[in-house]
């Protein structure tokens, strides 16, 4: 996919302070596959790494944090996204529930 074209999606977390890995955390939750490989760019530009680290905590709105992976890993972190983001952790896990009840 090309670097240049890129899309926003939010996702809700309940408290500041999330760390990179809460974050995959709760994507693993959700089911999405390989969340460990995806990186997440240090929205600062003075940063000394371009990368945050697993431990390091996510800036909140309105900063946006890029992620890099292969599609294949992306595609349905953003379906995901798409669906769960703006619910609480809590609210995604009910909706998920519910959804694999009925079906």
């Amino acid at each position: 996919t090309s670097k240049t074209k890129f899309e926003v999606l939010p996702m809700r977390v309940a408290e500041s302070g999330a760390t990179v890995a809460d974050v995959i955390d709760i994507w693993e939750s959700w089911d999405i596959g390989y969340t460990s490989r995806i990186r997440f760019e240090d929205p600062n530009p003075d940063a000394m790494s371009r990368w945050l680290k697993r431990d390091q905590v996510l800036p909140t709105s309105p900063a946006v944090v890029a992620l890099e992976a292969a599609g294949s890993v992306l595609y349905p972190l953003r379906a995901a996204l798409r669906q769960y983001g703006l619910l609480t952790v809590q609210e995604a896990m009910e909706l998920r529930e519910r959804r694999q009840t009925a079906g």
